[in-house]
């Protein structure tokens, strides 16, 4: 294509007006972005052309092209264009700042690449030094902004090249050049003159890009300790520990009077203050370094009204500080002279940003450095002298500065609560994120003077509640202006409460010279004013989340079970919290009574809230969490209430707060037996499980017997019209009764109870189908059933058998209407949706359409869409849809029960020439000729394929194609015979289709059941054509092995050569986590090729011929186009996928052989170039 064709192209791609012409050339354009052949265009533009959208085209693509092809060049070769580009950037001309930069990230690609091939593209940093050199400005800007670059493009992963690549090159790049560019850098810093010189920032980012790109654990000297820091080697300390430099970068901020260049001059700081502490030996290095650095800092700090006056640069000073605080103990700092007037002028800055800076983040941040200092204090005598005399800055002192910031901010927000309502911004103001992160700093500020910082505490608290309280005798609205505010500063405090009540992780052990008993009546001081304050009535959203989180950290520190605490100190300290707060409240105060005021409290949510989902949620966890603890059950259990809280949900529509109460009820009732060992399992001897819980079965029998009665005495009209919820609520308040039977014993009483029920459901779902509510309770419950954790049966136990044929009926009558949809829609002759377009490129089908139809064999065209389809659907299908998979998945891999034949008492005996079909119950089932499991199976596969909904969307949806995906492998690992003699080879041959579709996803879990799908369908392959003509318990075998073969090729489509092709491409070209199924799934093909390859016996011949063929199409494509001395290599290379593999074993050895050689060969084809076939 000649360069003036090319040009015009490019103009329209990038800067075209017209849709149309851009979409044209962009098509046009495509093979720039993949082909190989076009990269002499691409040199061919940078040389002739000077239109910069041809310019930025041949950039680009260049940029893609080489990192794809690069073992096709020679290094000389690459060393030619990596210095005729350095030579294109210098050339006195003006290049747009895109085209510029484009061509500078194709320069340090190309010598990324090279770096460790040839060592001419290390001398990348002297050429680009030689700039430097320069007196023109703009060359000297060039060569910064090249080494910017470089810094980035080595410091961050190429995909192209593995991690141990990456890493290396990393490695081996700070090594040799690194240090190199950080001198470079400082040099500029100290050199470069003029306030707004544009050299002077692009060195600050050099400096700064040079300190973040470490490579943590390449050095032996870096700590354990340390592992915050950024670890620069030692071979830098000569440059980073001369405290001249810090100091010229905090002069260059103090003097610039251009906020971005003290914003640049703050962040290249707040990565020097990373640099790891070890650097600076010995100490008095560090102390001499230290002391420079806060001499400077404090010079800003005393200039703070003319520098940091930006939210930017205020935000970039705080990180400074929390950086430095970070890297340096408090013993350093006070072993500066003048250490005391440092702290105290950072403590002023500090509350001055607090009282008037508007700026969150540098508040948060300035909290969090002095949170450091707090969490120090304890260690503050070791910055005694060694005489024993204390220094300056006392222990005493620092605490005072500690509590005046703790005050000071506490005030400063609680005026932003002023300044949040008037934006509206309460909400966000009260989020958990950033609630997190203030907390997290406070609560170590609060509880360092936890005395004094909680009278204040409380002090401010009094005058918000009592305003509060004012409020509320008014009878302002809730949604008030005046009446929000003053909830959203209670709202505040609560929360502050909630973080320091107890004992936080953060400060445990940390008591700061005062005893758990001062501390526990601190505590019951705070607690009484948040008890007090919810008996004011009904509040707000953000104040009822913020009363809520209280009781969840109040419950953590104190409702506890006092006779199981060993610690005296620990006794005494809750001792001393309920009496404390039993003075405070007047009335004696213990857990039972806290545990009412909580219960009330949520009752009260519940009934006020029902609508406020975020509300709800919360309470419901708390009760969950009240419930599912020993000591709180039992009180509850005690004092009755969940059966108070359950009159609430009587008439509820909510079905999750139905089943979560349900699970609280009944984990209230097994509570007692919790901790029973001997009520843990059954008789031990491996039996049936006996009923041990005759009052968990009295109560559940007395709750729902009467609803089963009834439902059992309707008939399936009557059921039709029963109102939609009452069916559903059954189902839910059960399926919470099942999630609370955590040991095996109480599931089998349970189940003995449920059993004989369960056909009522099956009795709902065949009236009720078209309901996706009643069906979404139902096939829940059914979950819960066969996905519950104490399913598992004992060995010899008939209960798998009955759980299995109790739920299949029900899960029959969810799929028959569905199936009736997929058979009115072919005999109407309408076109059912597949998952392939016949337009599709990627599809494996794309030339040759299937069909595909029932097990009679009415044809339909697969891949035809009905697009409308894709409209009206609707998302509860989808989730019911996906529900219904997971149950039928888990009742075919459940392996409940271990089957042994009648009369046989031997153990793990199966009699000659039989064939258990099968595993656990399904096995069985077949033995006694019972077709429930079967007719699952086929009706699991019809209902997917009927177009209710469309293949194409389960596939496109990550969860539910994992369940369909967990089906089908099921399926092909476990029933292959029952799915080929079930289904026609064109049903069989989409259902593979579609398995091989969802090996390209996104999703690796779903990748990697669709891997292990392929390999049972090809290990099933393989053993038939091992294994004689055997009979199964119904009689002769059929010829399976042709009828799987007739699935992969039906419809004149080889999908087996296609499937060869695909797996051999992931193998040898990507880098798939999947890697070890992908080889799995290869297997039993390529020792196919070895046994063709050695002569096989005829009965082999038949189906491996074609593989074999399949296996030389595919070597001859990849060696298509290549010089015949390197095809002929290529062709050595991929003979040796199936070097070592021995005999016809698909074990362990052989794969462990095959992945080996797989990534063997995926490293030698790469170096030599060799492409995936596309």
């Amino acid at each position: 294509m000649e360069v003036a064709r090319l040009e015009a192209l490019a103009f329209d791609m990038f800067s075209g007006a017209d849709p149309r012409a851009r979409t044209a050339a962009r098509v046009t354009l495509m093979p720039f972005q993949s082909s190989a052949e076009c990269i002499p265009q691409c040199q061919l533009l940078l040389q002739q052309s000077t239109k910069p959208e041809a310019l930025l085209l041949a950039a680009t693509s260049l940029l893609e092209l080489l990192t794809i092809y690069w073992n096709r060049f020679d290094a000389d070769k690459t060393v030619d264009m990596r210095n005729s580009l350095l030579q294109f950037l210098v050339q006195d001309r003006r290049l747009p700042p895109f085209v510029t930069s484009a061509v500078i990230r194709l320069l340090v690609r190309i010598t990324k690449l090279g770096w460790l091939q040839n060592h001419a593209h290390r001398t990348i940093c002297v050429q680009v030094g030689q700039l430097m050199a320069s007196p023109t400005v703009a060359h000297r800007a060039l060569a910064l902004q090249i080494l910017l670059e470089l810094v980035a493009e080595m410091s961050s992963p190429t995909k192209s090249l593995s991690f141990a690549a990456n890493r290396k090159v990393a490695l081996s790049f700070r090594t040799d050049a690194l240090l190199d560019i950080v001198t470079l850098a400082q040099v500029v810093l100290r050199s470069e003159s003029g306030a707004r010189s544009q050299c002077k920032v692009l060195a600050l980012q050099l400096f700064t890009r040079c300190l973040a790109a470490n490579v943590v654990g390449s050095q032996a000297e870096e700590a354990l300790e340390e592992t915050g820091s950024f670890m620069v080697p030692d071979s830098w300390r000569a440059v980073l520990a001369d405290p001249s430099l810090f100091a010229h970068v905090l002069q260059l901020a103090a003097s610039s009077g251009d906020q971005t260049e003290v914003a640049e001059c703050l962040d290249a700081l707040a990565y020097y203050a990373r640099v790891r502490r070890s650097l600076f030996t010995p100490d008095a290095v560090r102390t001499t370094f230290l002391a420079g650095v806060c001499r400077g800092l404090l010079e800003i700090s005393k200039r703070s009204h003319a520098v940091l006056v930006s939210d930017e640069t205020l935000s970039a000073f705080a990180r400074v500080l929390c950086n430095l605080k970070a890297t340096f103990q408090l013993v350093d700092f006070y072993q500066m002279p003048d250490h005391r007037s440092w702290i105290n002028e950072m403590a002023e800055l500090t509350l001055k940003t607090f009282k008037i800076s508007q700026n969150d983040a540098a508040s948060c941040t300035l909290l969090k450095f002095w949170a450091g200092f707090a969490k120090a204090g304890r260690f503050t005598q070791q910055a005694n002298r060694d005489d024993g005399q204390p220094r300056t800055m006392t222990p005493e002192s620092l605490n005072d500065v500690i509590l005046r910031l703790a005050l000071i901010f506490m005030e400063s927000q609680l005026d932003s609560v002023f300044r949040h309502a008037q934006r509206g911004e309460l909400a966000e103001f009260l989020s958990d994120e950033r609630l997190q992160e203030q907390m997290e700093s406070l609560q170590v500020l609060f509880r360092h003077q936890y005395g004094q910082t909680a009278a204040y505490w409380g002090k401010l608290f009094d005058e918000a509640d009592k305003q509060y309280r004012e409020q509320l005798a008014a009878k302002r609205p809730i949604g008030s202006a005046e009446r929000a505010l003053i909830e959203g500063r209670i709202s505040w405090l609560v929360h502050v409460g909630a973080s320091v009540v107890g004992i936080p992780k953060a400060l445990s052990g940390s008591r700061f010279g005062e005893t758990t008993e001062q501390n526990a009546r601190v505590d019951a001081e705070i607690a009484f004013r948040v008890l007090r304050l919810m008996e004011c009535g009904s509040h707000g959203v953000l104040l009822e989340q913020a009363i809520l989180g209280f009781l969840e950290q109040l419950r953590l520190a104190y409702l506890v079970d006092i006779t199981r605490v060993l610690s005296t100190t620990q006794r005494a300290k809750f001792e001393q919290f309920y009496t404390a707060l039993s003075s405070f409240c007047g009335t004696t105060m213990g857990h039972e009574q806290i545990l009412s005021s909580i219960v009330v409290k949520l009752s009260s949510n519940l009934r006020q809230f029902a609508d406020n989902a975020a509300i709800t949620e919360a309470c419901i966890e708390l009760i969950n969490q009240l419930s599912c603890h020993s000591f709180t059950g039992k009180l509850m259990k005690h004092l009755n209430i969940i059966g108070a809280i359950m009159s609430l949900t009587a008439g509820s529509s909510n079905l999750e707060l139905r089943s979560q109460f349900y699970a609280c009820w009944s984990r209230s009732l097994l509570v007692d037996d919790a901790d029973d060992p001997a009520s843990q399992s059954g008789n031990g001897d491996g039996g049936d499980i006996v009923d041990d819980q005759p009052a968990f079965r009295a109560a559940v029998t007395d709750v729902f017997q009467p609803q089963f009665a009834k439902l059992a005495a309707m008939s399936l009209d009557e059921l039709r019209h029963t109102e939609t919820g009452a069916l559903a609520a059954v189902a839910s308040d059960l399926r919470g009764v099942v999630s609370a039977c955590r040991e095996s014993s109480h599931f089998g009483v349970l189940f003995s109870w449920v059993e004989p029920h369960l056909p009522v459901f099956h009795r709902i779902m065949s009236a009720r189908h078209d309901s996706a509510i009643v069906a979404c309770a139902i096939l829940s419950l059914l979950q819960e059933l066969t996905s519950h954790r104490a399913t598992p049966f004992s060995s010899n136990s008939a209960d798998g058998i009955r759980l299995f044929r109790g739920i299949a009926p029900t899960l029959l009558a969810y799929a028959r209407p569905r199936i009736l949809h997929r058979e009115s829609n072919e005999q109407a002759g309408a076109i059912v949706p597949g998952l392939y377009d016949d337009d599709d490129p990627r599809s494996v089908l794309a030339a040759s359409p299937t069909n595909a139809g029932s097990n009679a064999g009415s044809p339909r065209q697969a891949g035809t869409r009905d697009a409308t389809r894709h409209h009206d659907l609707i998302e509860d299908d989808l989730v019911n849809l996906q529900v219904f998979l997971d149950v039928v998945s888990r009742c075919l891999r459940g392996d409940f029960v271990q089957v042994r034949l009648p009369g046989d008492t031997r153990p793990n005996a199966t009699p000659l020439n039989v064939v258990v079909v099968g595993v656990g119950q399904v096995g069985a089932m077949q033995f006694y000729q019972d077709r429930t499991a079967v007719d699952l199976i086929r009706a699991t596969v019809l209902v997917v394929l009927s177009g209710h909904v469309p293949l194409q969307d389960i596939v496109s949806r990550v969860p539910l194609a994992k369940s369909y995906f967990g089906v089908v492998q099921v399926m092909f690992d476990l029933f292959a015979d029952v799915a080929l003699a079930e289904f026609d080879p064109q049903i069989v041959q989409e259902l593979i289709v579609s398995v091989a579709r969802g090996t390209t996803g996104f999703d690796h879990e779903n990748a990697g059941l669709c891997f292990d799908t392929l390999a049972s369908i090809f290990n099933f392959r393989f053993d038939q054509a091992k294994r004689r003509p055997q009979t199964t318990i119904a009689g002769p075998s059929p010829a399976l092995g042709p009828r799987l073969d007739a699935a992969l090729t039906a419809g004149n489509a080889n999908v087996a050569s296609h499937l060869l092709e695909m797996l051999l491409d992931m193998a040898l070209f990507e880098a798939d986590p999947n890697h070890a199924k992908i080889a799995k799934a290869l297997l039993p093909l390529m020792l196919m090729q070895e046994k063709v390859g050695n002569d096989c016996p005829a009965t082999w011949a038949l189906w491996m011929t074609p593989f074999w063929q399949d296996f030389e199409t595919y070597k001859a494509k990849l060696v298509r186009g290549h010089p015949e001395a390197l095809s002929q290599r290529i062709s050595r290379e991929l003979s040796l996928i199936t070097h070592g593999l021995s005999g016809a074993s698909i074990g362990k050895h052989n794969l462990a052989q095959l992945a080996a050689n797989l990534l063997l060969v995926r490293i030698h084809v790469a170096e030599l170039g060799v492409r995936a076939v596309q």
